[in-house]
């Protein structure tokens, strides 16, 4: 039994009976995040005290992925960070990273939403990754930074990333009545 401490960012609810989420959660002591996804069924959730109607049923919660048993694909290292995903047409889009703060691995990854045999983990295909080239750019280009944030139709899917080493520096100059 997963307990959750919190859900950041939104879900996605997809096929009209799956909603995909992440979710943080401690074990042990040791803080945890992933990705997850449920299948909702028009059932009662029963308890020993009293029936919760309307519902959502009691089937499982599927882990996709997570900070302490996914590699990132291709490397050794698991994932330090998830993001809330984005989902359509039976499959699921989330960013994930070695270090959130300064990544260097990782990127934007597609899962199926089936069922895994032994409560295993899907096969995750990277769609982008950092270090990976950007389309359109010379063949030196290559990703140097991914947003968490993405959209999925089931086919496209939008994010944003960064490439190059040239910055700038944007103030932001709050009102001085109002929030500040």
């Amino acid at each position: 039994l997963t307990m959750f401490d919190v859900f950041p960012g939104a879900p996605a609810v997809t096929d009209a009976d799956t909603i995909v989420f992440k979710g943080n959660y401690t074990v042990g002591g040791v803080g945890k995040t992933g990705v997850f996804y449920r299948e909702l069924v028009n059932e009662p959730i029963l308890s020993e005290v009293n029936s919760l109607a309307p519902a959502a049923g009691s089937s499982p919660m599927v882990l996709i992925a997570n900070n302490t048993d996914t590699r990132i694909p291709g490397t050794e290292e698991v994932f330090g960070s998830t993001s809330p995903p984005s989902a359509a047409n039976g499959h699921v889009v989330f960013a994930g990273f070695d270090n959130e703060e300064s990544p260097t691995l990782g990127g934007i990854y597609l899962a199926p939403l089936t069922p895994y045999p032994s409560g295993g983990q899907p096969d995750l295909t990277t769609l982008v990754s950092i270090g990976g080239r950007v389309p359109g750019e010379g063949v030196n280009s290559t990703f140097n930074g991914l947003g968490e944030g993405g959209a999925f139709d089931g086919r496209h899917v939008g994010f944003w990333g960064a490439w190059g080493s040239e910055t700038r520096t944007v103030r932001l100059y709050c009102p001085t009545e109002g929030n500040k």
